[in-house]
């Protein structure tokens, strides 16, 4: 009988960029596919299964040229409920109904019940890294049971039980404490995915495991599902989102806090708390985060020297840029290329 891990397994071997999948078993006696691409594509793809009903898959690469699939072309992949992390990549993906999403910049959350509702997705030239969580309908049956005081989680679990949490895709913003989570994770599976040969140890098995089940929590205390929400709540998630979109088109202008809350309509306490809330993090440190990535893409691109990125992304200063551009990477500007 196929389960979640076979499911995704073929799912990914039916994707025209995977060459060579194989399988292994874990330390922990638990199966792991990994593959590398090919052709349009450089880069790897490691799926692990994990106990109880989990799986994992993690994609590391670059897209060397644009990837365009259209629905059917792949083997189906529905699992009742599934979280993705895009923390790097640009994609395009046309819905049934013909809406059109276009992954953000700072990173992408999009979880999923049952089939994606995908029409046609393309995956733009540059580098992509992604983490994915697929989760079985008995696993989340023992969690509703085991729950009784938890209200959110037991809403959410049990709208996707019950079909009542919208089917396919659904997308929003990357919350920064997910991002960091993606990122132990990813990097975990990145140091594995270096030696393929070499099965994931014991220790290893468990942070895997860890960082999984911290993202499904991190997710599932998110707002929203099926819970009622008030007037003033609901008018806070329009102004976070109005100042999302604002930040993201103007993050290399001067803007202020105050004048970001008069633009969207709401007070400026009001709006620094709901945007912690929603990001993780403050205003200032959310556009500052904006212009480093996308410095970052932008050096990595190389067409424009590091002067002219810096101007790009609102730094008048050498040193300042340089600066925050080491507290946020780690490193110098003037090492992305060497």
């Amino acid at each position: 009988m196929k389960n979640l891990f076979d499911d995704l397994f073929s799912h990914a071997r039916s994707h025209p960029m995977t060459c060579g999948i194989t399988v292994d078993v874990t330390a922990s006696g638990q199966r792991r596919a990994h593959a590398h691409f090919e052709q349009s594509a450089r880069g790897s793809f490691t799926a692990q299964e994990l106990p109880g009903g989990l799986v994992l898959s993690v994609l590391d690469g670059q897209v060397l040229r644009d990837i365009q699939l259209v629905e059917g072309e792949q083997e189906e992949y529905a699992p009742p409920l599934s979280i993705s992390v895009v923390l790097t990549g640009r994609s395009v993906l046309r819905m049934h109904g013909g809406r059109l999403h276009t992954t953000r910049p700072d990173g992408d959350l999009w979880h999923m019940v049952g089939a994606p509702g995908v029409l046609e997705s393309t995956m733009l030239t540059g580098a992509f890294r992604t983490c994915h969580i697929g989760l079985s309908r008995p696993l989340l049956e023992r969690w509703l049971q085991s729950l009784t005081h938890d209200g959110n989680a037991q809403r959410r679990i049990a709208a996707v039980l019950e079909g009542q949490e919208p089917q396919g895709l659904s997308f929003q913003s990357l919350p920064a404490g997910m991002a960091h989570t993606a990122r132990c994770l990813h990097a975990l599976h990145a140091r594995s995915a270096e030696e393929p040969a070499q099965p994931l140890t014991f220790g290893q098995c468990l942070q895997a495991e860890g960082f999984a089940l911290t993202l499904l929590g991190q997710w599932l205390e998110l707002p929203g599902g099926t819970g009622t929400c008030t007037v003033q709540h609901k008018r806070l998630v329009h102004a976070v989102d109005a100042a999302l979109d604002i930040v993201r088109a103007e993050y290399a202008s001067a803007l202020s806090i105050s004048a970001l809350a008069q633009r969207v309509g709401t007070n400026e306490c009001y709006l620094k708390r709901a945007f912690r809330e929603r990001t993780g993090m403050g205003i200032a440190q959310y556009i500052r985060e904006q212009r480093m990535n996308t410095a970052l893409a932008l050096l990595e691109n190389g067409r424009l020297s590091v002067n002219q990125v810096a101007q790009h992304v609102g730094y008048q200063s050498m040193g300042h840029f340089a600066h925050a551009f080491r507290e946020q990477h780690g490193y110098l500007p003037s090492q992305v290329r060497q």
